[in-house]
């Protein structure tokens, strides 16, 4: 059976992917992008994973099918925020995933935008969730057109990662490595938070 869930108005990439999350209703959530950049038929990879251990089946890219600026950026920002926020997962922004429904009474996820994969994959290592991994094909996108590979969008990606319900960075130590990249894509402010999510202070990149 199909359900169909409306907005009102647009709710952006991480709105879509909330009320997917909060509509379903049976044990195990799979998701993917409707674009065609993976084939659904390897839902089946990530479902041999599964365990009575494990919550979480994330897939990761064998291989980017993008051009070369896209891939450059997509690493940049990929190796960023594993050492901002102490991430253990090979592909932060790989949109073939399987997960336990239950995942969503521990986690809350709040963004709009499509940093919602990176506070997803935070929160959900940061609550204890035993996460596995699967290999899948990436192709060209075969229908509409990436929203985040422009300076504007990427600025906004940042500020909407290190502003609005920031999460946990892991390690102010590692942090400071990545502020240094920060600097160089022009951000100037980076708030650091505790793992209660509660600021503790505000860097200013200049100053490294």
């Amino acid at each position: 059976q199909v359900r169909i869930v409306h907005h009102q108005a647009n709710r952006g990439y991480g709105g879509a992917l909330r009320s997917g999350f909060a509509n379903a209703t049976k044990e195990w959530i799979f998701y993917t992008d409707g674009d065609a950049q993976y084939d659904p038929r390897e839902m089946a990879v990530l479902w041999e994973r599964r365990a009575p251990g494990v919550d979480f089946v994330n897939g990761y890219k064998i291989s980017r099918s993008d051009p070369f600026h896209r891939i450059l950026i997509g690493r940049l920002y990929h190796n960023t925020v594993k050492l901002l926020f102490g991430l253990r997962v090979r592909d932060v922004d790989c949109d073939f995933r399987l997960m336990r429904r239950a995942i969503f009474d521990r986690v809350t996820l709040t963004k709009n935008s499509g940093v919602i994969c990176l506070e997803m994959m935070t929160k959900i290592q940061q609550a204890g969730f035993a996460i596995t991994e699967a290999p899948v094909h990436h192709y060209h996108r075969a229908y509409g057109k990436s929203q985040f590979f422009n300076f504007p969008r990427i600025a906004r990606t940042a500020a909407d990662v290190m502003t609005r319900n920031p999460i946990c960075v892991q390690d102010t130590a590692l942090a400071a490595e990545a502020l240094k990249i920060f600097n160089e894509r022009n951000i100037d402010d980076l708030i650091v938070v505790n793992a209660k999510h509660e600021p503790v202070g505000l860097v200013d990149l200049q100053d490294l």
